[in-house]
């Protein structure tokens, strides 16, 4: 005998139009067996599946689907206002825990451009300690642990996110609960349709274009009906059978409904740059606007994609609705088994024929004699070409000035020929001296990319420098100033050398092409 408390449940979850699926499903999830669950449904026959019935066999021929794109659209929206706090809160989640993983595992975030310019002795410093192979691995290792906890995050996010659109009533720990539960699941449906579809792209593009819009539905199969595996491709293959195109059409209307809902997330990176480079909070708003403005694109983007979470649901149920609930195995399977390994294979065969092709090329032949008796330089008068770049072997003069004099002796003077400019390890970080000769060094690598700038556009090298510097910022203008410069280009201004005094480092001189 059937169970009066179960059958009355039942009974009234048909009355609202649940489907069966979803009644078996949430009952298994509660804890009640198979068996008691059948007798339940066989014990009674109610007027709301058998017009469900009737309603799938009078409309699997068609392929129109009820209702129309602006009920769905206008019933999504209730639903997500109906549900604004838990959809919010949930949609927060990943954001924050994105934006803390970004402070805690990101240092390098220190060598942004406008900290290094603020405060290059930090950046030289911090690469410094990056520099031990023990913190490297530690940041990479803290790269990795954050990419899963991310994944973790927003899987967990998305399927509480479907759960409380399919449900009447939900809790957020109901939400995260599920999320849990069906993680593993999750991601396994997810390694199967991203398999399938990849490789229906790689049968010439259509197949994975009908494959994506056959998987649509996937995941609300999955949480929302409890049907995993491979069986929810082919439940979600099943919904869609004969009404493809409408919901392609329907798809495109959530992409639009994206884009429409986006435009104003636009606003907030040029109000930041306007803010930015107008000054109106000083310098230090840049570091700090932009994390606060890509958590809220970020938070904006999680709350929208939960609208549309809400849409496409109203679609799936549209498709309950008009379908029965049987699983077709004996085409769908076979179809998505051979077009999906298909592509891989004709993938596979393509880059085998095309490695055979290039292979079998005939190589060019040399029309040079071979040589003989080491006689070939002297049959063909051959001598080593010069090379153009060579610097040239006639010490090049550079007039002291008052502040500095290079003694022609000294390593690393012009007339030494040596390149012995330092690097940016070399300069001692613990002393006033050592800080004042690494900003001195970026100063002169700024002036040295602008001369590169100018050996392309002016086809060489200025005489002298008193036009390239006006172009460098100000406090590397300062700086240059201050430094007992030297510079001279050769007469055909194809190289140049600049020397300069350090601190620490004494006399450099570094010899450029």
């Amino acid at each position: 005998m059937p169970n009066p408390e179960l059958t009355e449940y039942i009974k009234a979850a048909l009355e609202k139009g649940v489907p069966k699926e979803t009644i078996v499903a949430t009952l298994l999830d509660q804890g009640w067996q198979e068996q008691p669950i059948e007798e339940a449904f066989a014990a009674f026959q109610t007027p709301p599946q058998t017009v469900q019935t009737e309603i799938a066999s009078t409309t699997t021929s068609r392929s129109d689907l009820e209702p129309s794109v602006d009920s769905q659209i206008k019933n999504a929206w209730r639903n997500f206002s109906s549900k604004a706090t838990p959809f919010i809160i949930i949609s927060l989640v990943p954001p924050i825990f994105g934006t803390l993983l970004q402070y805690l595992i990101s240092p390098l975030s220190a060598l942004s451009s406008s900290n290094t310019q603020a405060n290059p002795m930090a950046a030289f410093t911090l690469l410094q300690k990056l520099s031990s192979p023990g913190v490297i691995w530690t940041v990479i290792l803290s790269l990795i642990v954050g990419f899963l906890i991310n994944l973790i995050i927003q899987s967990i996010s998305q399927i509480a996110l479907i759960y409380t659109a399919g449900e009447t009533d939900p809790s957020l720990g109901a939400a995260y609960k599920k999320g849990l539960f069906k993680l593993f699941s999750y991601w396994w449906i997810y390694i199967l349709a991203g398999f399938f579809i990849t490789g229906g792209f790689l049968l010439f593009i259509v197949p994975g274009i009908i494959f994506g819009i056959w998987f649509t539905f996937v995941f609300y199969v999955l949480i929302l009906e409890n049907i995993k595996g491979f069986k929810a491709l082919l439940r979600s293959r099943a919904l869609v059978k004969n009404f493809w195109f409408s919901v392609y059409a329907r798809i495109l209307v959530s992409i639009t409904l994206s884009a429409i809902l986006s435009i104003p997330l636009l606003i907030l990176p040029i109000i930041s740059l306007v803010i930015t480079y107008a000054g109106i909070f000083g310098t230090s708003f840049s570091s700090v606007a932009g994390p606060v403005i890509a958590f809220l694109i970020s938070t904006a983007s999680s709350i929208v994609g939960a609208f549309l979470i809400c849409y496409i649901l109203e679609v799936f149920k549209g498709l309950q609705t008009a379908k029965s609930n049987s699983i077709d195995q004996s085409t769908s399977k076979g179809l998505i088994l051979k077009l999906g390994f298909g592509g891989y294979a004709f993938a596979i065969i393509m880059l085998v024929a095309v490695i055979f092709i290039v292979g079998s090329l005939p190589k060019p032949k040399s029309t040079l004699p071979p040589l003989q008796n080491n006689s070939y330089n002297n049959q063909y008068n051959l001598s080593p070409t010069p090379n153009p770049y060579a610097f040239p072997t006639t010490p090049v003069t550079i007039s002291p000035t008052p502040k500095v004099q290079f003694p022609s002796a000294i390593p690393g003077s012009p007339s030494s020929g040596v390149d012995n400019f330092p690097k940016y390890l070399d300069f001692p970080n613990t002393t006033d001296a050592g800080r004042r000769d690494f900003t001195k060094w970026l100063a002169v690598v700024n002036l040295e990319s602008q001369l590169a700038a100018l050996r392309i556009t002016a086809n060489g090298y200025p005489p002298t420098l008193d036009t390239v510097i006006t172009k460098l910022q100000p406090g590397d203008q300062q700086t240059l100033k201050s430094s007992n410069l030297l510079y001279t280009a050769s007469p055909d201004k194809t190289q140049y050398t600049l020397c300069l005094t350090f601190e620490t480092l004494g006399n450099r001189c570094h010899i450029a092409q």
